[in-house]
């Protein structure tokens, strides 16, 4: 009864726009869209949990769908950034997805200085949306 009385008192106005808000959001809802959350998610495996200078990182990648929990076929290409502890990227990989799936590998640098870097997956898909994934 409280939403009935407040919204009664809206101006027309924002009454109309409110309603074609809640229509949109109804059309996306039925439509499996969420637009809120990315569609896709990244489940990142490497072969160590730690490495020396000079080493190679290898690593497998799966993209999945966030609803069905399986192999997402929105994406194509996936990067891989290695970043460093100041949060800055060192190196990026682009590799290809096929089938949900996605491998590479980062060699890292004799040059490089040591500490705890930071390694980050993501599809340009999954850019489009607010929540960090």
């Amino acid at each position: 009864m409280s939403k009935l009385f407040i919204l009664s008192r809206l101006s027309p106005s924002v009454m109309c726009e409110s309603w074609k808000t809640a229509v949109v959001l109804v059309l996306l809802a039925l439509l499996g869209a969420t637009p809120s959350r990315a569609n896709e998610k990244v489940y990142l495996h490497i072969d160590q949990d730690a490495y020396f200078l000079g080493e190679t990182m290898w690593f497998a990648a799966y993209v999945n769908d966030t609803r069905s929990n399986q192999p997402s076929q929105l994406s194509k290409v996936l990067y891989v950034e290695l970043l460093e502890p100041e949060g800055s990227v060192l190196k990026t990989v682009v590799c290809k997805i096929e089938d949900g799936k996605a491998s590479g590998s980062i060699v890292l640098e004799p040059s490089m200085l040591s500490g705890l870097f930071e390694l980050r997956a993501y599809t340009r898909y999954m850019c489009n949306w607010e929540e960090n994934y």
